[in-house]
């Protein structure tokens, strides 16, 4: 579940294993039935779709695509996957952008499309149990020299177009010219937000280190999972510091199952660390909130 292109092994006798593409995400799934929908159990043989203007692709009754132009494209997943046209389109939660010509688009779960032209492509999720779900185009990005050259080209995306992105360190050694990025990043309106800055060892060993950061205008999005020690004593003890001193801004959920998250639990947990039901309103929603709306964040410290 982790490559994002086929891996080809050679064997003797001129065959060949295949790793695809991390098509199976299991915990995105509920029913037994779709699961085994999904499994890949066959040659992958791709179908072809031509879509006029107006035209909607429709995965399953539960995905809908739609493209601004005429366009075609090329669907690789399992072969139990309903996939049809359709020319109703529902107004549902729906995220939309742009697509350079001869790209795929992974849906993770179901398998790829590739697209032929480039184009604005809108994904649309059936709302079937009528619960509304907004979704916000961003991605989690591995810091990088040239974060402003993929920001640019659109390679890479801030949180809902705001000022705001969401980085990660290595959890080895650091670069050794992290300072310089992140400063190229703050001087150019870039808001930096480092994810789970409690499983690096580099802060685990010295947490006072992360000030120099949030000097510079980062800001801190920690695991709450880490309070419940999934990723070791040493994260959970550097976070419950980063909290107790509120250097923490947001707290991720990290969730892929229903049953992953026990906010009750959680907010009864956070208000014995950080002493106040409005810092904890804060962690959990109200900074969120405001980075969604490409608004200002007045840290408490």
């Amino acid at each position: 579940n982790t490559t994002l292109d086929f891996i080809k092994i050679s064997l003797p006798n001129q065959k060949e294993i295949v790793d695809s593409a991390g098509f199976l995400y299991s915990y995105l799934f509920d029913e037994m039935d779709w699961l085994k929908k999904t499994m890949i159990k066959k040659v992958i043989k791709p179908r072809t779709f031509y879509l006029k203007e107006g035209t909607n692709l429709v995965i399953e009754d539960r995905i809908e695509l739609h493209l601004q132009s005429l366009n075609s494209l090329t669907f690789f997943g399992s072969e139990n996957i309903h996939v049809k046209k359709s020319y109703r389109k529902q107004n549902l939660p729906s995220l939309t952008f742009e697509v350079p010509s001869s790209s795929n688009v992974y849906l993770k779960g179901l398998g790829f499309f590739y697209l032929k032209n480039s184009d604005q492509i809108t994904i649309s999720g059936v709302k079937k149990e009528n619960i509304a779900i907004n979704l916000y185009l961003g991605n989690e990005v591995y810091i990088t020299e040239n974060f402003l050259d993929l920001l640019k080209k659109g390679e890479i995306q801030t949180i809902n177009n705001s000022k705001y992105l969401l980085f990660e360190f290595p959890f080895g050694n650091m670069l050794t010219n992290t300072k310089d990025i992140i400063y190229e990043l703050v001087v150019n309106g870039y808001v930096p937000v480092l994810a789970h800055p409690e499983r690096y060892r580099i802060f685990q060993k010295h947490p006072e280190h992360i000030d120099e950061y949030l000097r510079m205008g980062v800001l801190l999005q920690g695991d709450y999972k880490s309070l419940y020690g999934k990723y070791g004593r040493e994260a959970k003890k550097t976070l419950i510091y980063l909290l107790k001193h509120h250097k923490i801004t947001f707290l991720g959920s990290d969730c892929h199952h229903e049953k992953d998250f026990k906010l009750k639990k959680l907010q009864k947990k956070l208000k014995s660390l950080v002493k106040s039901d409005s810092m904890v309103e804060d962690l959990l929603n109200n900074n969120f909130d405001k980075v969604i709306l490409n608004e200002n964040i007045g840290i408490r410290r």
